[in-house]
Parts: structure tokens; C-alpha cells; sequence
């Protein structure tokens, strides 16, 4: 009979310790979902989740998802109007992300309960709050630099003309003679560059500037045509590695103008009037101009010789490989207890 009784007491105090395991909240909170709201809980082995959720304000919640972390879904609901008492059982000790998902234009307004009845007494107590770890994920990344590996200077011939420029009092033709020259284009691709950083010029006028002309070329290319890898002296002068010393000679004088468009106003950036005139211009290297030549003479036309060269400086790249290194950082959550 004793043994009956204590039978009996030991089911009673099984029983009414059961009973007294109730459900216990952990979070419950009136929400304002836009694109998402996310939630992270940990929960003991043998607990069961008692999830609810209210739609306040729209028409329904787009997605609702509980996943045992990281990636395990427990449950999902599409269009939700709501979710009302969802159970699910813990087999093993996890945390577990809830994500409430707004959808459309305007917010959602929603209330969010979220409860756990522990398997047993002693879980009564286990702490559901996770904190947050980094990680840090090193690798290498092949990129690109553009290297420099090879600059040409060049010499180009621009212009080599003679223009017959006529007298004061020709009647059938003009004292004053205009052309336009083109200055060569830059040229830009991924690996490789060309362009025009200076030009120079040589005016002379009738027999005695192309003697002049000859004269200076062959001390050009006894003092300097070596050194430059060029045998045109308004070349070297173009480069700046060369000054021509004028020292006209008796003969006709020429005036001259260099003017181009700058803003869309005309302007003149070099002009002269001598029998011989030389230049090196640096800061009109694209485009065109105009080159206005005046005979003042009354009588007598003349011929002008004019001789352009620019320089070309190109430029060669290669694409060359190197490792970067890329630290990712990525935070997770983990168990308070385990922290």
C-alpha cells in the first residue's frame, strides 16, 4: 500500500511539474515593415516556437520566413494576411531568424509575437539572446594597371608650300593671301596614346629665305641632326632642342598673321614682318588656323616660302596583372551562451 501512495505522489509531481512549464514570451512588438524586418532568437533543443502575426495596416505581408540559421526554412508563407499560432519544434539547440518581407509601395504596419515553451524546467531559463561575431574572409582578386613601357617622339611634316603673295597695285590679284592649316589629330585608345605637343615654323621670302633656309639646314645637320634623329631643323626647332639665329637677309619683307578661333572669338597668337621668320608654338596644338601673308610691296610680288613640322609624342601601354587583396567582412550571429 505505501508503495501504491508513493507511486501516486511521484506521478502527481510529474504531472504538475509539466503543467507548470508554460509558454514564455520573448519578443512581441507592434512593426513598421517597408522592404524587411528581420529578427534573430535562439531557442533550446526540445522547445517548441509559437509564432504569431497581425496584419495592422495594408493587406497582406508579401513573405514570412522562419529559418533555423543559416539556412534551414521551417516555414514560409506568401502574401501572408496573417499567421496565427505557428508551431515549430526545436531539435537541437539553434537560432532561428524570422523575416517579415512588406512588399508594395506603402508600409505595412504589423504585430509581431514571438514565444517558446521550454521542454522542460530546467530550459525555463536559457537566454534566446545572440550577439554578433565578425569574420573576416581574405582573398586575391586579379586586376589591371595601365604600365607605361615605351614613349617615340616624332617629327611630321605639316605644311611645305610657296605662296605667290601679288603687289599693292596688282589689279587682278590680291596683296593679301589666306589659307588654313590643319594641325594632325590626337589619337587615344585603351593602350596607347598620340599627341601634338608643339609645332614650329619657318617663313621666307623669294630666293634669298630658301637660301637661308639651306644654309641653316646644314649647320642643323652637323650640330644637331644626330642627337635628334632628325635632319629638319624646324623640326629640332619644333622640339625646342634647336634655336635657329635669324639674321635676315637683303631682300623682300612679308607680314604675316597666325590667328584660329578660341572661344569662338578670332584671335592672333603669332605675326611678323621680315624677309625671314621662324616660331615654336606650344599652346595651339589641335585643330585649324589661318595663316594671312600681306605683300606691302607696290610693285613687286613675291613668293613665300612657309615650312611646318609639329612633334608627336606617343605613348605605349600594356595592361599589367597584380593581386589585390580584398578582407570581406561578415558579421553572424551566435548563441549569448556560447559567446
Amino acid at each position: 500500500m505505501k508503495s501504491i501512495i508513493t507511486l501516486l505522489v511521484g506521478i502527481t509531481y510529474t504531472f504538475t511539474s509539466f503543467a507548470q512549464v508554460e509558454p514564455i514570451l520573448i519578443s512581441e512588438q507592434t512593426i513598421k515593415v517597408r522592404k524587411a524586418q528581420e529578427f534573430y532568437f535562439g531557442f533550446a533543443e526540445g522547445d517548441e516556437i509559437i509564432f504569431d502575426l497581425e496584419v495592422l495596416k495594408g493587406k497582406n505581408i508579401k513573405e514570412v520566413e522562419i529559418t533555423e540559421y543559416p539556412s534551414t526554412s521551417k516555414f514560409y508563407d506568401f502574401k501572408s494576411k496573417g499567421v496565427k499560432q505557428k508551431r515549430i519544434k526545436v531539435n537541437k539547440t539553434a537560432i532561428y531568424h524570422f523575416k517579415i518581407k512588406g512588399g508594395g509601395l506603402k508600409a505595412k504596419v504589423c504585430r509581431a509575437k514571438i514565444s517558446r515553451i521550454p521542454a522542460s524546467v530546467e530550459t525555463e531559463d536559457f537566454d534566446t539572446s545572440i550577439r554578433w561575431k565578425t569574420k573576416l574572409d581574405s582573398t586575391y582578386i586579379q586586376r589591371f594597371k595601365k604600365e607605361l613601357v615605351s614613349i617615340d617622339t616624332s617629327i611630321v611634316p605639316v605644311c611645305d608650300r610657296v605662296e605667290r603673295v601679288h603687289s599693292q597695285t596688282n589689279l587682278e590679284n590680291s596683296s593679301i593671301s589666306n589659307f588654313n592649316i590643319s594641325l594632325p589629330q590626337n589619337e587615344k585608345t585603351k593602350l596607347r596614346t598620340t599627341e601634338l605637343v608643339s609645332w614650329g615654323y619657318w617663313i621666307g621670302v623669294g630666293n634669298e629665305g630658301q637660301e637661308a633656309y639651306e644654309k641653316e639646314k646644314k649647320k642643323f645637320l652637323m650640330k644637331k641632326a644626330s642627337q635628334l634623329s632628325t635632319v629638319d631643323p624646324v623640326g629640332g626647332l619644333a622640339l625646342g632642342a634647336y634655336a635657329i639665329l635669324v639674321n635676315p637677309p637683303k631682300g623682300h619683307n612679308i607680314q604675316y598673321w597666325f590667328s584660329g578661333l578660341q572661344n569662338g572669338v578670332s584671335h592672333t597668337f603669332a605675326k611678323g614682318n621680315s624677309v625671314i621668320s621662324t616660331g615654336r608654338i606650344t599652346n595651339i596644338t589641335q585643330g585649324s588656323f589661318t595663316i594671312t601673308l600681306q605683300n606691302d610691296n607696290l610693285t613687286k610680288g613675291i613668293n613665300v616660302n612657309l615650312k611646318i613640322s609639329a612633334v608627336m609624342v606617343t605613348k605605349q601601354y600594356v595592361n599589367k596583372p597584380y593581386q589585390e587583396l580584398k578582407i570581406k567582412k561578415t558579421e553572424y550571429p551566435v548563441l549569448s551562451i556560447d559567446y
